[in-house]
């Protein structure tokens, strides 16, 4: 272990599973701490640490502000249009799927990654979606803020203690850089926010079905213009 690594894990889990994960090299993903599967009370301990503005209703839930932009925002979702996928999507008039190509996607992946880079601590939610273990998917969620990783948490099955320690690599990385603005000028977007969508064969060597695809998300947006919703409708 490096002294960076050493010092990551001082200030949080031992961050060896995400430092040698292919995923984690590939997008040149280098976090000051991580902070992985926290549970509810410890990530509200940390929200009311951190996010300004945070408390806990009298109902037990935890409020926080998000900023200006609350809502979704249909039209600055972006889907890569890879050869072998493109048929399944719905494109053109009156679909809510927009076109983006490789290059740019990359682009901001890169900006959206170099932010989660930069902060204090990265929060990773590693469950699953698919109640049948047959066709079950292993999801990673890469956030900065504790709502977004509580969002997560109650979204996806939750593994046990043996499953996470065998979780491996995942199938689908979720970006979620939602404090950092968005390349608006390269993008035609909106408001600066920006959810995109990439569907490919990677890594390829763990492929052992055709349909098994890794899917790379990543949601950008600005602190005064937030939103991480997804809609992509896939043809019957």
């Amino acid at each position: 272990m490096t002294m960076s690594q050493f010092a990551i894990s001082r200030d949080g889990d031992d961050p060896s599973f995400l430092l040698n994960s292919a995923f984690c090299r590939d997008a040149g993903f280098e976090p000051k701490a991580v902070c992985r599967n926290l549970s509810p009370p410890k990530l509200y301990a940390k929200a009311l640490a951190f996010e300004p503005n945070t408390q806990i209703t009298s109902s037990g839930a935890l409020a926080t502000t998000t900023g200006n932009k609350t809502g979704r925002s249909p039209r600055d979702k972006r889907i890569v249009r890879e050869p072998g996928f493109e048929d399944a999507v719905w494109w053109g008039e009156h679909s809510p799927n927009y076109e983006m190509d490789e290059g740019t996607f990359l682009m901001n992946r890169e900006a959206a990654v170099d932010y989660l880079n930069t902060v204090d601590r990265v929060y990773v939610v590693d469950g699953y979606a698919n109640w049948d273990s047959q066709c079950r998917m292993k999801i990673r969620v890469v956030c900065s803020r504790e709502h977004h990783a509580l969002f997560a948490h109650n979204m996806l099955i939750r593994p046990t203690k043996h499953e996470l320690a065998d979780f491996g690599e995942p199938d689908f990385v979720i970006w979620n850089a939602g404090a950092f603005a968005a390349n608006k000028v390269s993008l035609g977007i909106i408001l600066f926010v920006l959810c995109m969508l990439n569907v490919v064969k990677w890594p390829k060597a763990a492929l052992s079905e055709p349909w098994k695809k890794v899917l790379d998300i990543v949601a950008s947006a600005s602190p005064q213009a937030e939103s991480h919703r997804l809609a992509c409708v896939i043809k019957p």
